[in-house]
């Protein structure tokens, strides 16, 4: 018999992004030593066909989701569950700590649901709870790896609860309620958990999307990594409406008109012109980074790369691009960047929710236990 222990076909792995106008999709290939592929790329993934096609049958890979800040975000607090005294010397088994956490849940899941639909300007009803994560547990004020078989008082831990619109609850129904196999993330929290494995916190990271710019910002608090979030109105497409402003054009012109530019395929004068053009949306876009809570090292992604050289220093901050190629390195991944279609900073955050899947260690017996219980939350 021939031994094939040395071959083991690529894992799967269906990364799904959502955004307010569109849906996109990639399909990788990983294989044992861990090299990723790009076997399948969907500029508009059909999220409408999900269960009538053979894009179902996918569903038995790995499928991670992923959605716009303006669609999805996770809130996280600590917690102190009190044990009943008759309780206190005994070893916490998983049917207690099931029971405290539950209750932890059902205690904060009204006003976080309250903050996570005032930072994603819906209405509570439309802010739906998708899923339930907790770490960094404490028996009596002392740090824990895991609490089950400690005696104590109080459990204390922080607690994460991830939220996202109703519209993208209602396409991704089913198999939120399919078990193991699907991962759900916002684009901000994986952006940041990857580049949080690169550097120690504060970490900064600004996307700019058509909805605005939302800045983050991971810092160390004295329960644990905390998320700030800010917001200001300033769109990539700003750039594209001075063109179109300046020359009279339609938008696929302007779109042409600045790829030259960015490329440097102009003459001298015609690119000191287009600095003229295009330097007050540029000085809007960094001032409005420069009134955020942002300092230090910031990196940032935009769908329309940017005319600006970095790094850049900036007031209190400095511009970075995404640390793609340092990532790769980092987390041992082979990756030809030639392959892809879009460039590294791109691909860094169309990555990140699969490194945050992959790295997660948040998939233990008591987030599981969790998760089965917030489906009575889910309305």
């Amino acid at each position: 018999m021939i031994d094939l222990k040395f071959w083991r076909p690529k894992e799967k792995y269906l990364l799904i992004d959502i955004a307010p106008q569109k849906t996109r999709g990639l399909l990788l290939g990983l294989d044992k030593d861990k090299n990723l592929t790009l076997e399948k790329i969907w500029a508009e993934f059909p999220l409408e066909t999900w269960h009538n096609s053979k894009i179902t049958k996918l569903r038995k890979r790995n499928m991670i989701v992923s959605a716009d800040p303006s669609l999805a975000v996770a809130v996280s607090y600590p917690i102190e569950m009190k044990r009943a005294p008759d309780d206190h010397t005994k070893q916490l088994n998983m049917v207690e700590l099931d029971n405290l956490l539950s209750q932890a849940i059902g205690k904060g899941f009204g006003p976080e649901r309250a903050e996570a639909a005032r930072r994603l300007g819906l209405h509570e009803l439309d802010t739906v709870l998708v899923n339930a994560e907790v770490d960094n547990f404490k028996i009596d004020g002392h740090y824990v790896v895991n609490p089950l078989s400690f005696p104590g008082k109080v459990v204390g831990a922080v607690m994460r609860l991830t939220f996202t619109a109703r519209p993208v609850f209602d396409y991704l129904k089913y198999f939120f309620g399919s078990g193991d196999g699907f991962f759900f993330t916002s684009e901000a929290r994986a952006g940041l958990f990857s580049l949080a494995k690169i550097q120690q916190p504060p970490v900064n990271l600004a996307i700019i999307g058509s909805g605005g710019v939302s800045c983050f910002s991971l810092e160390k608090s004295a329960w644990g990594n905390v998320v700030y979030e800010e917001k200001f109105d300033w769109r990539h497409n700003s750039l594209i409406d001075s063109i179109i402003s300046a020359f009279h054009v339609g938008q696929e012109s302007a779109e042409l008109i600045y790829r030259k530019y960015l490329s440097g395929d102009i003459s001298e004068s015609f690119k000191k012109f287009m600095d003229r053009i295009l330097k007050p949306e540029v000085s809007n876009f960094l001032n409005g980074l420069k009134s955020s809570r942002l300092k230090g090292q910031t990196f940032f992604h935009s769908l329309l790369p940017l005319p600006i050289d970095t790094p850049l220093n900036y007031g209190r901050f400095t511009l970075h691009d995404l640390p793609a190629r340092e990532a790769f390195d980092k987390f041992g991944f082979g990756l030809d960047f030639a392959d892809w279609p879009m460039p590294p900073n791109e691909i860094f955050m169309r990555l990140a929710p699969f490194f945050e899947f992959y790295y997660d260690k948040r998939d233990s017996e008591i987030n599981h236990h969790l998760r089965r219980r917030i489906h009575w939350l889910v309305q």
